[in-house]
């Protein structure tokens, strides 16, 4: 994310880069130096409780919003347009699901390509990790089962949640990519 950023914008931005897991945010830093660009800002911690009034101009996200409860994303979606300058905007996307069957059939299927991405590492894993094995894919399916999406995001209620955040007639598009079909929401914070 923070490579497409960059690209747009160069130096010219102050970059805030948030996640619950530190790894994409040491990614960024290493991306950064390596084009010897500005190290973004990194926080470690959760999107929903960050908040800096009229701080923002940009907000950008891809395919995070699935990943919140519907009280979830009120609550995080509020912190956006409160975070954001009175002229900004959030941008993200959201991959819409099949259907709810459809959704839940992929789960298994997500499983076992991670279970056998963990085999293929299998014969080198003692090397990197006191883990046992078993821990391992024990872990990655307590991963794998906590990625359900939320199945209520269709075009209609992306764009009521972000209008009742205090957005200004947020304007989704739709794009299809593999087969899959995306939302690409851009939203203005209501001037004050």
């Amino acid at each position: 994310m923070y490579e497409l950023v960059y690209n747009q914008l160069a130096d010219s931005a102050k970059v805030t880069a948030i996640d619950l897991c530190p790894t994409p945010l040491v990614d960024t830093s290493d991306y950064a130096e390596h084009v010897e660009a500005a190290v973004p800002e990194l926080l470690v911690g959760d999107a929903i409780d960050h908040l800096r009034p009229g701080f923002y101009d940009i907000i950008v996200s891809d395919s995070f919003l699935p990943r919140f409860s519907t009280n979830e994303l009120r609550k995080l979606l509020a912190a956006w347009c409160a975070s954001l300058s009175p002229k900004g905007i959030a941008l993200t996307t959201v991959r819409l699901p099949r259907t709810k069957r459809d959704s839940r059939s992929e789960q298994p299927g997500r499983l076992d390509r991670w279970i056998q991405i963990a085999n293929d590492a299998r014969p080198w894993w003692p090397d990197l990790s006191d883990l046992p094995f078993e821990e391992l894919v024990r872990r990655i399916s307590v991963f794998v089962a906590n990625q359900e999406r939320n199945t209520a995001l269709n075009l209609s209620r992306l764009h009521s949640l972000f209008v009742e955040a205090g957005f200004q007639r947020p304007t989704i598009a739709t794009r299809s990519y593999r087969g899959r079909e995306f939302a690409l929401v851009e939203a203005r914070k209501v001037p004050a």
